[in-house]
């Protein structure tokens, strides 16, 4: 056991580590290597930079599905053709990895700069297309995302986020509808299209690897948690994701570009914009739940964009029952629950 996730905030280098990571270093011949924490916000894992040698350290406290998954995944991500950071060493019994360092250009770090954010995204729906036309992808022992997995889903919005608006009451009478309204909405759906879906495809893990060629220049990270399920499912990642809006008419275009390039297997042009609508209502709703569970600063800043997106999906999908019933059951719901984070954020003093 590697001693949980913060266990390296203060290592600036492989004396002060703890045994465990003496010891894999040490393995791979980075006894005397520099290591430089990095900011992972609120997640499980941990980064650590090895400047020298263009390599990081991945620190999954979670093992042995965290580092193993990274392992697996990014092996047949690679053999697909993506570029998926490699992994140059691994211990799974103590969570650790040595994985390729991409360097610093994300998406969301370079289109700061000003970079074309179009040419970005491009590659973006590039990298999809091609791993959605690629039989080979769901060759991999992977969870399925399926109806029972999104139904579920639902109970964190009931849970977390409607208690956060409403009455007690309100909340419990509310859990069982809405579960039930988006059981009906699913089910006559008959069977999903199928492929691998990164669930975290969006901007803080992509990366624009200038040095490689086509659709190897769209650097993959953050993948150890992906399932098997529904083609649309990263594509509202990337275009409605909670983090950052694209510029106007980027998800349009970019909705556009995957449509004229989509597998057969995707269904009709009507089939993928409704799957592309209910999903993105579905992960909005659970990042909403999400979020109130959690009530972090770094996420309290993306519930604003969150609601919004949802209040569109909601209506653009046709989802009628469901708008309905949060209307009637968390009155103002986007208002309010945009200015509780506000609120929070404010007594907290973090800047929203």
């Amino acid at each position: 056991m590697n001693g949980g996730p913060g266990i390296f905030t203060q290592i600036a280098s492989t004396k002060d580590a703890p045994a465990p990571i003496a010891v894999f270093l040490a393995r791979h011949g980075l006894a005397e290597a520099r290591v430089v924490p990095l900011s992972s916000g609120n997640s499980v894992r941990r980064l650590f930079l090895l400047p020298d040698h263009r390599l990081l350290l991945l620190d999954d406290w979670t093992y042995p599905a965290g580092v193993a998954a990274f392992a697996q995944l990014s092996g047949h991500l690679n053999r697909l053709g993506l570029s998926a950071s490699k992994v140059r060493g691994v211990d799974v019994a103590t969570g650790l990895a040595l994985v390729e360092d991409f360097g610093q250009a994300t998406y969301s770090e370079i289109t700061g700069r000003g970079a074309d954010e179009t040419r970005l995204y491009e590659l973006a729906i590039h990298a999809l297309v091609h791993l959605h036309h690629r039989p080979g992808a769901t060759s991999i022992s992977r969870c399925l995302y399926d109806l029972r997995v999104v139904l579920v889903e639902t109970d964190v919005t009931s849970s977390w986020f409607a208690p956060k608006l409403g009455t007690v009451g309100a909340a419990e009478d509310f859990a069982g509808v809405f579960r039930d309204l988006w059981s009906q909405a699913l089910a006559s759906n008959g069977d999903w299209p199928q492929t691998l879906v990164f669930q975290d495809f969006h901007g803080d893990n992509l990366m624009l690897l200038e040095q490689r060629t086509e659709v190897a220049r769209c650097g993959l990270l953050e993948f150890q948690d992906a399932v098997v399920g529904p083609l649309e499912y990263d594509l509202v990642s990337v275009l409605h994701g909670a983090r950052r809006d694209l510029g106007p008419g980027l998800e349009d275009r970019m909705l556009d570009r995957y449509l004229k390039r989509a597998p057969a297997t995707a269904g009709t042009r009507d089939d993928i914009v409704w799957h592309n609508l209910w999903l993105g209502a579905q992960q909005h709703a659970r990042i909403a739940g999400v979020v109130a569970r959690l009530w972090f600063p770094g996420y309290l800043r993306f519930l604003p964009r969150v609601l919004g997106h949802l209040g569109v999906a909601l209506k653009r999908s046709g989802l009628t029952r469901i708008e309905a019933l949060m209307k009637r059951n968390l009155p103002d719901w986007r208002v309010r629950g945009s200015s509780f984070a506000a609120e929070d954020l404010e007594i907290q003093g973090v800047p929203a």
